[in-house]
């Protein structure tokens, strides 16, 4: 049985964007909206509260009954506040129980802070309870630009503290979150990095990368990482409004399959997953997403609900891929290449 204390693993709940979708055309990949399970350290982190989060929910309590106290603890990261981002948060069973303890972290994208936004998801008349029902919740909190969430070792629980702080006694054993403000999404989006003994993945489900200084912060950021999970939503055709029946979605804060790619190989990460896929999508069109993937991008991945990445460092990192002759280019010439030879919609 492997040590939780040295454990580092990845599993996806949610792989969909924009709304979930229970068609039996769906059924490999899945049909839940975006949610990440984070086991690292002996910390749960949930990354995102679409509907996925409700399958996470009863897998949570299951194993919360055999453990000594019975007990789920959780710190749970939101991006954003879209509706396939939230839709699994009043269904999260285990912060209405008072026994558990659910820390929730966000970021204020509105100016009115996080505790703020979230309250207003979970109120009447949008559903009957509200936030202050979750008796498991023992705090929200903004996720503030320059600073770090540090969690495990004896901290009584999460962090968050300047990035510019001196480091506290034990700090290299403990869990680090990191996060990118980025206006690369509609309505501003922040992206994580988890980090725990020289090991690393990077967040970032709702990603367009438009501007030089947005493409070099996120490269920056995820620089060398061992895992990016990226926004794959659309296919070349569908983003240029070229597939039958389909408006073009250029302008609406996702990216292709060739821009994730890019992404990661100008961040040198290690592995890429492709995650949030359109709900139009059958397992065929995201089977299709992953075989043109390996043009860019040799061995990206597909997310499936259920896939686990272990990243537990008792192994060599794996060797950085080949990058593609055209990845030498770091402009934005290069990222958004296509645009100047396809037509646009908007």
């Amino acid at each position: 049985m492997s040590n939780p204390m040295s454990t580092f693993q990845v599993t996806f709940w949610g792989v969909r964007g924009s709304r979930p979708t229970p068609d039996f055309s769906h059924f490999r990949y899945g049909g839940n909206t975006s949610c990440v399970e984070v086991q690292a350290g002996g910390q749960t982190i949930i990354l995102d509260a679409g509907s996925g989060l409700t399958e996470l929910s009863h897998s949570l309590t299951q194993r919360a009954r055999q453990t000594q106290d019975d007990a789920t603890r959780a710190t749970l990261l939101f991006s954003h506040l879209h509706h396939d981002h939230t839709q699994g948060l009043p269904f999260f069973f285990p912060a209405f129980n008072p026994h558990n303890r659910i820390h929730i972290f966000g970021p204020d994208l509105t100016g009115n802070g996080f505790p703020h936004d979230i309250n207003e998801i979970v109120m009447p008349p949008y559903f009957p309870l509200t936030l202050s029902d979750m008796r498991g919740v023992c705090g929200v909190q903004d996720f503030l630009l320059n600073h770090v969430l540090l969690l495990g070792g004896d901290l009584p629980g999460p962090l968050l503290r300047s990035a510019d702080a001196p480091d506290i006694p034990g700090q290299e054993a403990m869990v680090k979150v990191e996060g990118l403000f980025a206006q690369e999404h509609p309505n501003d989006i922040l992206y994580y990095r988890i980090s725990y003994r020289g090991r690393s993945l990077v967040y970032a489900s709702d990603r367009e990368p438009e501007t030089v200084r947005g493409i070099d912060a996120f490269s920056r950021f995820a620089h060398h990482t061992d895992l990016l999970i990226h926004d794959a939503q659309y296919t070349e055709a569908h983003y240029f409004g070229l597939q039958p029946g389909s408006p073009c979605t250029k302008g609406w804060g996702h990216s292709y399959t060739k821009l994730a790619c890019k992404a990661a190989t100008a961040a040198g990460a290690r592995q890429l997953v492709l995650t949030h896929y359109d709900p139009e999508y059958d397992d065929a069109t995201v089977d299709e997403i992953g075989r043109r993937a390996q043009n860019w991008y040799s061995g990206a991945q597909l997310a499936y609900e259920g896939m686990t990445i272990d990243l537990t460092p008792t192994q060599p990192p794996p060797q950085l891929p080949a990058p593609h002759p055209a990845d030498a280019e770091t402009d934005l010439d290069f990222w958004m290449q296509d645009s100047k030879t396809r037509p646009s919609r908007n």
